[in-house]
């Protein structure tokens, strides 16, 4: 893990945990790397490739993945500082929780309420790309959720812009920085053309999960129907000879994808295991199919 460089946002699905397992499985020379659902950039930031392809279907993502890219690190850190100062927020990365009059145990919560929801209303009335992180940072565990008409909806934060969040975010962006990437925010089924992938390509899917809530899969996002459009398209980049990987879950809690199941009966599955390597575990996994899963046709 500590090789790896991870998001300074919190992502549902996000990969971190799984990145040794799954670049073992990945082919060893990617020319571009297409990350179809990138979340929060765990993967495609790490993958070696000469070249990657960043699509999300969360706009915001993306716009702010390419601002900090164009501006680099200590414009991006400024923002960060300039938003914490103007709203009065705590920051714990120069002073401590007695500043503040609380205890780490208690959080920051009590303290940073009221600069939060301003912050929050303003990035909902005008969809800042500054404000959007600032959000993130100070959003109950640095999660992303928004309501049915796209406002951002979550409370605050215990945490603040930390010593260790703000290390991650600077060598995140530092990484950034010096890659070969491509932000886009399209349907997935419009990000490439099959007559436009060549042999080098690689293209790696992380949809929604059936059976789970998160802030890409709520409201109706994604139905069986769209795991079976996803399917076939996967089948069709096979007969083309594309290489492809997908990440899912056979079971979650009392839901069985057994149309997930029968479709991956003609592919190579892999179960991952986060580094919980133990015997159990594993006997365990085998026996009830939860758990990680990455597919992949070769």
């Amino acid at each position: 893990m500590s090789d790896f460089i991870l998001s300074p946002t919190n992502y549902s699905g996000g990969k971190g945990s799984l990145l040794s397992e799954m670049f073992e499985l990945f082919p060893v020379e990617i020319e571009t790397f297409y990350d179809v659902f990138g979340g929060g950039l765990n993967v495609g930031i790490n993958v070696v490739a000469e070249r990657v392809i960043y699509n999300d279907s969360i706009s915001l993502m993306s716009k702010m993945f390419s601002y900090w890219k164009s501006v680099g690190v200590e414009k991006a850190l400024d923002d960060v500082y300039t938003g914490i100062f103007y709203y009065s927020l705590s920051n714990t990365n120069d002073f401590d929780y007695k500043h503040y009059g609380v205890t780490s145990a208690e959080g920051l919560s009590s303290v940073n309420k009221l600069a939060f929801e301003r912050l929050r209303d303003d990035f909902n009335r005008t969809k800042d790309i500054k404000l959007f992180y600032l959000l993130i940072v100070y959003s109950f565990s640095n999660n992303i959720r928004f309501d049915k008409n796209g406002n951002f909806n979550m409370p605050v934060n215990k945490r603040d812009f930390n010593s260790s969040m703000r290390k991650k975010f600077v060598s995140f962006v530092e990484k950034l920085e010096i890659m070969d990437i491509e932000f886009r925010s399209v349907d997935y089924k419009k990000l490439f053309t099959f007559g436009n992938l060549k042999d080098g390509d690689f293209l790696y899917f992380d949809p929604p999960y059936l059976g789970m809530v998160a802030t890409y899969n709520e409201q109706g996002g994604w139905t069986g129907k769209d795991d079976l459009e996803l399917h076939n398209l996967l089948d069709a980049l096979t007969s083309l000879g594309v290489k492809w990987a997908l990440s899912c879950v056979f079971v979650h809690g009392i839901f069985t994808n057994e149309p997930l199941i029968e479709w991956s009966k003609k592919y190579d599955v892999h179960r991952l295991t986060g580094g919980k390597n133990n015997a159990n575990h594993q006997a365990k996994d085998k026996k009830s199919k939860r758990g990680e899963i990455l597919i992949t046709n070769y």
